[in-house]
């Protein structure tokens, strides 16, 4: 399995929803003119998505392509925003995201604990000079 395929499995351990086409990289025709999608994972609700594809960029070079989608009733999924990174750029951030596994092994869901301010504090009451 490619170490790309090795971090989607890692965040599907960590619980999140995760289909992939296990087309190798590879073996993926230099003729492809539409892209090719590697994985869809769920976004934060339940009409969103961030579907990652390997596209050929301008040059003609593979790039791996992020997109945060949407949906809408009528309309289906959208782009809400695109990022594409180039080989140089993935395998820095492949790199980044391995050294920093024991981060995400730590990151499990804690409950969160809001602070409340302590009740404020009374001066002594003065009496009054008429009592």
């Amino acid at each position: 399995m490619s170490l790309f395929l090795q971090e989607i499995a890692r965040l599907a351990i960590l619980g999140s929803v995760v289909t992939l086409n296990l087309n190798r990289i590879d073996q993926i025709r230099s003729t492809m003119d539409a892209q090719t999608v590697l994985a869809v994972l769920p976004g934060h609700g339940p009409h969103q998505r961030l579907r990652v594809a390997l596209v050929r960029g301008a040059n003609g070079r593979r790039m791996i392509e992020l997109r945060e989608q949407h949906y809408a009733e009528g309309i289906g999924w959208f782009d809400q925003r695109t990022l594409s990174l180039d080989p140089r750029q993935f395998k820095q951030l492949r790199a980044i995201l391995g050294a920093k596994e024991s981060a995400w092994e730590d990151a499990a869901v804690l409950p969160m604990t809001i602070p409340f301010p302590a009740p404020a504090e009374r001066a002594p009451r003065r009496v009054a000079s008429g009592e």
